[in-house]
């Protein structure tokens, strides 16, 4: 969340102290003119009217709600359960400033107040009232304003559970003390005038298409405003304008370099597209969104119906989720939709339509390969599918890992080479830290580079080739000048089903510069065998079957031979799933750069028969010239121009 937004917080607040605020006049607007409330400013500061009429009129009720004198009583304590997170039982009055658990996924929804329901429920409205009475009045003091009580997801989230609340308890027999009438008000108002403020808002992010959601929905909970339709509108607006059409790029990637972020987004738009609140016009609209986004987003679904796990991605069942409830109603009304489902649950009656198995997403940096399009128990057979997924751009920093030429390979039923995932959406947790880190993922490393891969800068696929045998591609990307790192060209050669061959070529201006090729395999290949002839490793499962790495000899290069040496092995975190993170291996090739042309290679061959001699496997023949690699393979050959120039990126 932008810092910025605490700044204009406490603006804001302070405004409502200084006598002669014009803030009155944004925000008398917003009332129904037979509500007395003519100034709203005083209302905010030194409420004196009866605020159970207010309520009634404010949220349609057909009575007024009992209000008793007095606030709710701030002794005590009250039990927040936030899975996946310990249960916390927390003294009045509540330190909203501490992180009382360090996560930062707890601290959000701490503030968020989505458990105050669960409160209300569980231990009564006395409790219930006491936690939401003490963040209103902690919410409205300049004093107490921080970042991520205005974080834009929390507000969304939090108008809400704030609007059902007050509706919720002017239902309920017990009486509401006007304490807390008067500051959850208060509280409300704001997040209705801060959720219209553009000042508050984050285009081309989900958290703005979230923030514009809840605005429409909150904008629904209380008729009782006079420009309840117009704040409805400015979020249909914001939704189409500054989400929908800059948040997906031209070749309906969106642009969070995420594929799981993308199917949440999906999941916005799809709910979206359901809601009565945000008018027909709109709903209809998004139908060609959401088809566009399940479109691309099927090339990176794996055969075991999980995302590829590129940036911020969880390891979840993508066929469970679209056949969840939400989804229902698009599966009914659109056959391609319910057809894509269908392939993924294998369940489709017909056989399914030959589809293209490769893509190049070019403006965002993704290739997905594969050899078909089987999954689940399908994918588990001696001959099930292979796919090679690619990573090497970006638009934006959102949701962004340091993973610019990482790949990740994908046989024998599961994930073979690997990113190592995310485990949290909070980058201070260590096991997230390490996954979002570049020693995390399958890629060319400079050794003491720090944070400098930060500066990368991956431009647009400058090449690839398609094709049912064998497709590539070239990945570009370069540092910011004065980082002393070479710019890097990486060739990466899918020969379907069983052959990868990785080139790394890039220019040094002097020798001596560290460099390590990555390997992170998956948890399963815990068997470890060495050919030390050839330098190659075979990563094994139980059953004998699995992988075979072996560097490869460039001609005409400087080719960095691994040793036995610069061979070496280190431990790091895989995460399976959200919030689980177990231990895996990576195998690093380490090598020091002479001063011009530049070439590491190696070859991995996936191992369907546990028997195979792989010394019977044949390298590739591999030589560089001006500015073209030539490959020779027992069923390939070809010229790549792996340095050519890269055209200029298409807008979007």
């Amino acid at each position: 969340m932008p810092r910025k937004n605490t700044h204009n917080a406490q603006s804001l607040m302070e405004r409502l102290k200084e006598p002669d605020s014009d803030l009155e006049k944004s925000l008398a607007p917003l009332f129904s003119d037979h509500a007395s409330w003519r100034d709203l400013k005083g209302f905010l500061i030194r409420p004196t009217e009866d605020p159970g009429r207010f309520l009634q009129e404010l949220f349609g009720l057909e009575s007024p709600p009992e209000i008793v004198a007095g606030h709710p009583d701030l002794r005590g304590s009250v039990t927040v359960d936030l899975p996946p997170h310990p249960v916390q039982t927390l003294e009045f009055p509540l330190d909203w400033h501490r992180r009382y658990l360090p996560e930062r996924h707890w601290y959000r929804r701490f503030h968020d107040l989505s458990w105050i329901a669960a409160t209300l429920q569980h231990q009564g409205p006395k409790t219930a009232d006491a936690a939401v009475y003490d963040y209103c009045r902690y919410f409205r003091d300049p004093d107490g304003i921080q970042v991520m009580g205005w974080d834009e997801h929390v507000l969304a989230v939090r108008v809400r559970v704030l609007a059902l609340y007050l509706i919720q308890r002017c239902s309920m027999a017990e009486p509401l003390p006007d304490g807390l009438a008067f500051e959850g008000i208060r509280a409300l108002l704001s997040h209705l005038f801060v959720l219209a403020d553009k000042r508050f808002y984050a285009p081309r992010h989900n958290h703005g298409l979230m923030q514009d959601i809840a605005l429409a929905r909150a904008a629904s909970l209380v008729p009782g405003l006079a420009e309840a339709t117009r704040l409805n509108q400015i979020a249909q607006d914001r939704f189409l304008k500054k989400q929908v059409q800059q948040s997906i790029d031209p070749e309906h990637i969106h642009k969070e370099n995420s594929p799981g972020y993308q199917f949440f987004f999906l999941r916005l738009l799809n709910r979206s597209s359901l809601d009565p609140e945000l008018g027909e016009d709109l709903r209809a609209s998004l139908h060609q969104a959401k088809l566009d986004l399940v479109r691309s987003l099927q090339f990176f679904i794996q055969p075991d119906l999980k995302l590829a796990a590129f940036g911020d991605t969880k390891r979840f069942d993508v066929a469970a989720e679209m056949g969840k409830r939400g989804f229902r109603k698009w599966r009914q009304q659109d056959p391609e939709f319910k057809s894509i489902y269908q392939m993924l649950m294998n369940t489709a009656r017909r056989p399914v339509v030959k589809r293209d198995t490769d893509r190049v997403f070019r403006s965002a940096g993704y290739a997905c390969f594969r050899t078909d399009w089987r999954f689940g128990e399908a994918a588990l057979q001696p001959d099930g599918p292979t796919c090679l997924f690619v990573k090497s751009g970006f638009h934006t920093r959102i949701h962004k890992h340091q993973d610019d030429g990482s790949f990740q390979l994908f046989g024998l039923g599961q994930e073979l080479l690997v990113d190592a995932g995310s485990y949290a959406n909070d980058r201070d947790i260590p096991a997230t830290a390490e996954g979002v880190a570049a020693s995390s993922h399958t890629l060319l490393r400079f050794e003491n580079e720090g944070r400098l891969r930060e500066t990368l800068r991956a431009r647009i696929l400058p090449g690839w080739q398609i094709s049912d045998e064998a497709s590539y591609v070239v990945c570009d990307h370069a540092a910011d000048e004065g980082t002393g790192r070479p710019n890097v060209r990486r060739l990466l050669l899918f020969l379907k089903p069983f052959d990868l061959l990785v080139v790394d070529l890039f220019e040094a201006a002097e020798a001596g510069q560290r460099c390590v090729s990555q390997l992170v395999a998956h948890p399963a290949l815990s068997q470890v065998e060495t050919e030390e002839a050839g330098l190659g490793v075979l990563l094994r499962r139980q059953d004998r079957r699995g992988i075979f790495i072996r560097p490869n000899p460039v001609q005409n290069a400087h080719f960095l031979q691994p040793s036995a040496e610069t061979r070496r092995w280190r431990s790091l975190g895989y995460s399976p799933a959200e919030w689980q993170v177990v231990e895996t291996k990576a195998l690093d090739f380490a090598h020091t750069a002479r001063q011009g042309m530049n070439a590491l290679a190696y070859q991995v061959r996936i191992l369907p028969d546990p028997d195979q001699d792989v010394s019977r496997i044949p390298a590739f023949g591999l030589s560089y010239d001006e500015g073209h690699l030539t490959v020779q393979g027992p069923s390939y050959a070809a010229r790549i121009p792996i340095f050519a120039r890269p055209e200029k990126p298409a807008k979007g």
